[in-house]
């Protein structure tokens, strides 16, 4: 009886442990838990998971990027190879391909050299090789195109030069020699200042090959 009592004496006088202690308790055993061993738990995973993908900056451009059949090689990118099927391609870097597309342009910044062919072009930086425009092309103030030119029909702005052979596949065969730089007036229906340009033709009277007489520079 002695015992008993004596037990239940102890019972009694020991100590209750409060709330706080019970929630430094736990916290103690939820941390020591983490990170979870078995990462194979469903619920382990998801606590590891991230928030959600990573958002793209809006307005932010890759270097090279596509996007539904349209190719953009950004600045400081140096692109080779061969290049088919696509809707339409914009050169900012430089590029050393074969190109088949059906819109090409050359940005100030941009170099091409190799081989296209295209329905339209717009000619803003450097290009040569071999080009075959089926439809249009525009070779900017700022364009410079060498080699050889086969196209539908041409415009050229003031300060845009081509250099070898233009050939309108309307038309006859128009060549402007290598080792000489050509500088094009803007081409438009008005007739520029006689001063300022003359006519270089193979066959006389070469209406049908470019739009308004050529200025011709440089020999």
């Amino acid at each position: 009886m002695k015992n008993l009592s004596g037990s239940l004496k102890d019972f009694i006088s020991e100590p209750k442990l409060t709330q706080s202690a019970v929630r430094s308790s736990s916290g103690s055993n939820r941390n020591a838990s983490y990170p979870p061993t078995d990462l194979r738990q469903k619920k382990a995973l998801e606590n590891l998971r991230d928030t959600g993908p990573v958002q793209q900056r809006e307005g932010a451009e890759g270097p090279v990027s596509e996007l539904a059949g349209e190719l953009i090689v950004g600045h400081g990118v140096v692109l080779k190879g061969a290049i088919k099927a696509c809707r339409a391609i914009e050169i900012k870097g430089e590029v050393e391909a074969e190109i088949e597309c059906d819109r090409l342009v050359i940005e100030p910044s941009g170099q091409l050299k190799g081989s296209f062919v295209c329905e339209v072009a717009d000619i803003g930086g450097e290009f040569s090789g071999t080009a075959t425009v089926k439809d249009k092309i525009l070779v900017r103030s700022t364009g410079c195109l060498s080699g050889e030119l086969s196209y539908g029909s041409i415009r050229v702005e003031l300060g845009g030069k081509i250099r070898g052979k233009c050939l309108d596949s309307n038309a006859s065969k128009m060549t402007v020699p290598m080792e000489s730089e050509r500088d094009l007036g803007d081409l438009c229906n008005k007739q520029p200042e006689p001063r300022e340009t003359s006519v270089l033709s193979s066959q006389g009277s070469n209406s049908g090959i470019v739009e308004s007489p050529m200025q011709i520079s440089g020999e």
